[in-house]
């Protein structure tokens, strides 16, 4: 039996997830803490739409980065 070889991944691959993971989960904290404000303000609301779309970007990023190297 064959013994397989370590996948190696390489430096740029881990920077761009650790960033993408990052600014995915810095998104997520700025959206919840802007759920719990009682009467937001209209820039309040808008940074909850930008964080929401950051954090769903974000995730797409994660995934497609991930796939992309399984398949690769």
């Amino acid at each position: 039996m064959e013994s397989k070889k370590p996948i190696e991944i390489p430096e740029t691959f881990k920077m761009a997830l650790m960033i993408v993971t990052g600014l995915t989960v810095l998104s997520i904290l700025i959206a919840i803490t802007l759920a719990f404000i009682a009467t937001p303000n209209d820039m309040q609301k808008d940074l909850y739409k930008v964080a929401t779309f950051g954090w769903q970007s974000g995730f797409g990023c994660m995934v497609g980065l991930v796939g992309g190297k399984v398949a690769n």
